[in-house]
């Protein structure tokens, strides 16, 4: 079908946008995206780090269609995590990381498939070819992933990335002579990794070079495809409307990055809740609570029988400043918790009582560390505002059928909840 003046008009515009976006820094276009939904800043991330990208694809994979659907993951990962990159100047190392992770990922997938397929009939599959004895590429992501951050993203910038010393220290910070220096480091532990592999000869070590390992040109409509599932997915778009191998991957590798930190949060809060335990039974065999006066405070004059009994202020019985501290730590654990929870609800990894349950947990440490009646009802005016947002989010992905109807009450009846308990502190207001 022809174009319209129109979509001419569009392409050359575009097409001039990407042009003045070739000198722009990775983090500058990563923010772009991030705060402003910039189009054309997530067309040149795509394009940029498609080379990279792919290359580690092909070389785990080898079978073409499975390199392709890992590309596309890589990219749609990359919109359902670009905030969580830090330092943004680092997308390229965190790219490499992931595609890495996806292709690992549809490689064990694939294997299955072949398992199945097999005891069916044996035929072989199209696609794949062995590589040669002498080939390091199947031992090169392997031993590049095991390096250390600092080692490896020089090498993926400059080597698989293409980068000039000067960008490349400009994106991670760093001054050029300890890029220059990280970089010449960094290849000899590559070098002395694939050596002891067997992956290439020791008098091939010393001329060893990776640029031809960027993955070359990437096919023009896997690029366009990779540019297109992953602006759906920033719109707001469900995920069923991805090719369902790409859906699927994604799912996996979201929540195989999901399920460290998880762990990682469980593990501190179980050793500080531990802490904070010992502590109080401490306090309680020593037949008074820690720091308490030597001598008894003068009685205060009775409360109105209605008034909220405020706890007593920091430094007398029950308001040690240890037991404090470590209940701001534990808060603070739980925010994130609670944090990590809600994006993976909007992946689709949790349920949402699993959200409502982490919300409920920081709002009972919250009322814990208060110490006055204001501040108590500060903390439940926030949870009532958080159920609102909660309820509107979740009407809306009601209305994308991307979460079932039953949520919806669920988060209403939790919005229902906060606000009673809101009006209920109002109510108990000292006179």
């Amino acid at each position: 079908m022809a174009k319209t003046l129109d979509d001419i008009l569009v392409y050359l515009l575009r097409s001039d946008a990407l042009r003045h976006s070739e000198g722009v820094p990775d983090g500058d276009l990563l923010g772009r995206f991030i705060e402003r939904r910039d189009e054309v800043a997530w067309d040149a991330l795509v394009r940029r780090h498609g080379p990279m990208v792919w290359g580690v694809c092909r070389r785990i994979l080898g079978h073409t269609q499975d390199a392709e659907d890992a590309f596309q993951t890589t990219f749609v990962v990359l919109v359902r995590r670009a905030a969580s990159i830090s330092p943004r100047g680092g997308v390229g190392n965190w790219l490499y990381g992931v595609a890495r992770q996806t292709a690992v990922k549809a490689r064990a997938t694939a294997a299955r498939r072949g398992a199945r397929e097999r005891q069916v009939a044996v035929l072989p599959e199209p696609g794949v070819t062995d590589p040669p004895p002498d080939d390091l590429r199947p031992v090169l992501d392997r031993e590049l992933g095991r390096l250390p951050d600092k080692y490896r993203a020089p090498i993926v910038l400059c080597d698989l990335g293409g980068k000039t010393f000067k960008d490349a220290a400009r994106e991670l910070g760093w001054p050029e002579g300890t890029l220059s220096g990280r970089l010449s480091r960094a290849r000899k532990l590559l070098a002395d990794r694939l050596t002891r592999a067997g992956a290439v000869p020791p008098a091939g070590v010393a001329v060893l070079g990776v640029g031809e390992a960027a993955g070359g040109d990437v096919p023009p409509p896997l690029v366009t495809s990779a540019i297109t599932a992953g602006w759906r997915v920033a719109a707001g778009q469900p995920m069923s409307g991805l090719a369902p191998a790409v859906a699927t991957l994604t799912e996996e590798v979201l929540r195989a990055m999901f399920i460290p930190k998880l762990k990682l949060v469980a593990g501190v809060l179980l050793v500080g809740t531990m802490t904070l335990t010992g502590v109080a039974i401490s306090a309680r065999h020593s037949g008074s609570a820690p720091d308490e006066p030597k001598k008894a405070n003068p009685p205060e004059p009775p409360k109105a029988a209605n008034a909220p009994q405020d706890p007593p202020p920091r430094g007398q019985p029950g308001g040690n400043a240890k037991i404090r501290e470590l209940q701001q730590e534990r808060l603070a654990l739980l925010q994130q918790l609670a944090d990590w929870m809600t994006e993976a609800y909007k992946g689709g990894q949790v349920p949402l009582t699993t959200v409502l349950e982490a919300q409920r947990e920081v709002n009972a440490a919250e009322l814990e560390l208060c110490e006055t009646h204001q501040e108590r009802l500060a903390v439940l005016e926030r949870k009532a505002e958080l159920a609102k947002e909660i309820e509107k989010n979740t009407e809306k992905s009601v209305q994308a059928h991307s979460v079932p109807r039953a949520n919806l009450l669920k988060a209403r009846a939790n919005r229902l909840q906060a606000e009673i308990e809101l009006e209920k502190e109002k109510a108990a207001r000292p006179k």
